[in-house]
């Protein structure tokens, strides 16, 4: 089944955080490290969010030593309950949408349960210690029903929920308004 992704609109885009916002806020709710799956990207033009773009290959699933990183039948999920935070995924990530936050510490007892529950510090040790590190990328709030909260909060409509022949029907539109007639023979050659 081919994946889904969400695709930013450049021109729509105000910069105005809500869509981070609702992810993180979304994640939270869920359990897991609260923060957004996507980043603010400046361009000439202004700004625009960058998820992840869901690769049919997934190098960052490639790579993961201890499997963390799934493909799924339409996104590709990073389970933080088996991520290590060594970062090799994000190194890997051919357009720099991972990143290693600070995650809440797990239990052992909680391996399986969907929050995260911090464990107790030992007496006179730093706070620092309920924590750890873990890599955080778009899942597309694969556990949300009504998709994913970046979409649905984005004031202006400039972000849109994709799946591969919709972006396979975009490809070819920006080709043929970017080189007319010469698209159509690229498409002959590269299908």
């Amino acid at each position: 089944m081919p994946r889904r992704l969400v695709v930013p609109d450049p021109a729509r885009c105000l910069g105005c955080y809500t869509c981070l916002a609702a992810c993180a806020l979304a994640h939270k709710e869920e359990g897991v490290t609260p923060v957004p799956r996507l980043f603010l990207t400046p361009l000439p033009q202004g700004s625009v969010p960058l998820p992840c773009r869901h690769c049919d290959e997934a190098p960052c699933a490639r790579v993961c030593p201890v499997g963390a990183i799934e493909p799924q039948a339409q996104a590709v999920v990073l389970n933080e309950k088996k991520c290590v935070g060594c970062g090799i995924c994000a190194l890997a990530c051919p357009i720099g949408c991972i990143e290693i936050q600070v995650g809440r510490q797990m239990s052992p007892s909680a391996v399986g349960l969907a929050t995260s529950i911090p464990l107790p510090a030992p007496a006179g040790e730093q706070d620092e210690k309920k924590v750890r590190k873990v890599a955080v990328k778009c899942d597309l709030c694969y556990f949300r029903p009504d998709g994913p909260a970046c979409i649905r909060a984005c004031p202006t409509k400039a972000l849109v929920l994709l799946d591969a022949g919709d972006v396979h029907l975009l490809a070819v539109e920006r080709r043929k308004a970017h080189f007319g007639a010469a698209a159509v023979d690229v498409q002959r050659i590269y299908p």
